[in-house]
């Protein structure tokens, strides 16, 4: 039985048995999906020549349903300077992700995280073994996801961040905002977050437009599971990790890349919500435009949501077209990108300010001294 089936059913074991045949004729009708706006995967490289439909080399994926989710909170900086952000959370799951089943989730997490700090700092109070609060942690996670997606607690979650400081027009599109090189000095690799909202990490041009995104994309399972592209060669799939079922192994290797890092990651902060999933970081490229494949045409590259001051208020249909660089995948695994897209149509964000509380477990970058 499919696990989002499990899900749903697992929902309704209390139910009467009067009831249960018409509950599973709903169940094989409808699947229980997370919900009927899709998004979309397109899987890469991509070709990055603006405009250009030539030489794209690329795949299409499968979709799924999400709910989205927007909120509106201003931060203050370190100098005391504050600024000024939408969030935007498009959330899937075994079944419907409410705003507060999702914002649950996050405060579970928010206090595993806790308790992973605390054990860390308190070392001369004897805190346990390393293999003894690792169990705890991931058996922590494990319910926390559980509870919230149904099934067997995998999910998917992509969270966009926009700056809208100096967004009074509205504009039509919020484009990526920009990286330096992911290249560092020491020749390993450098994936971004909020930390880019810094004007210092460009030096001291300012960035036009000023409204701009990052994003960051969660997937609590393999890599692409169930919407990867129908290929003859996916025995990489075999050497990808599970956090589902590696929690401990990624702890473990969270904190030896403390002092011998392979890659740098601008979230280790949240290491409960590393642990949890594979992440796919932002991306930015020149283009304005991307080819979807044969006969699809242009779409905008970004997000598109003209009316932005009400999203955190009323909602707001958003568009969007984003791209994620997969991180932690095996040497073997081919696809760099993942594209998320809603293609030429739209999705309903809902107001949901309880997810205020729980930016700094996202996006704990944002919240450091720079």
């Amino acid at each position: 039985m499919p696990s989002r089936t499990k899900g749903c059913l697992s929902r309704i074991r209390s139910t009467s048995p009067s009831l249960v045949a018409a509950l599973l004729m709903s169940l094989l009708l409808a699947s229980c999906e997370s919900s009927g706006d899709l998004l979309w995967t397109v899987w890469g490289p991509l070709s990055e020549t603006e405009g250009s439909s030539s030489e794209v080399t690329y795949s299409w994926g499968g979709s799924f349903g999400v709910n989205g989710l927007a909120h509106r909170q201003e931060v203050l900086s370190p100098d005391s300077t504050s600024r000024d952000f939408l969030e935007l959370v498009l959330v899937s799951g075994s079944s419907p992700v409410t705003c507060s089943i999702y914002t649950d989730y996050l405060a579970e997490l928010q206090e595993i995280q806790q308790y992973i700090d605390a054990v860390r700092d308190d070392a001369a109070l004897s805190p346990p073994a390393s293999a003894e609060w690792f169990e705890y942690v991931c058996q922590e996670i494990n319910g926390a996801a559980l509870r919230a997606f149904g099934g067997d607690g995998s999910y998917r979650a992509v969270h966009a961040l926009l700056l809208v400081d100096s967004a009074t027009t509205p504009p039509a599109v919020f484009p990526p905002r920009k990286t330096v090189s992911p290249v560092t000095g020491d020749l390993t690799e450098r994936f971004f977050g909020a930390e880019t909202f810094a004007e210092s990490l460009l030096g001291n041009e300012p960035q036009q437009p000023e409204w701009t995104y990052v994003s960051r994309t969660y997937e609590r399972s393999k890599h692409g599971a169930g919407v990867l592209p129908i290929s003859g060669d996916e025995g990489w799939t075999d050497e990808d990790t599970d956090p589902a079922e590696a929690c401990t192994q990624q702890l473990a290797k969270f904190i030896q890349e403390e002092t011998e890092p392979f890659h740098t990651y601008p979230d280790t902060a949240s290491m409960a919500l590393q642990a949890a999933t594979h992440r796919y970081y932002h991306q930015y490229t020149s283009q304005q435009t991307m080819p979807l494949g044969a006969n699809r045409g242009l779409v905008s590259h970004g997000l598109v949501l003209p009316r932005w001051q009400d999203a955190a208020t009323s909602g707001e249909d958003l568009g969007m077209t984003l791209i994620g660089r997969a991180s932690r995948g095996p040497a073997s695994m081919p696809y760099e990108r993942m594209v998320l897209t809603t293609q030429d149509d739209s999705l309903p964000a809902l107001p949901c300010e309880q997810l205020s509380p729980y930016l700094p477990v996202v996006w704990p970058e944002l919240f450091e001294d720079r």
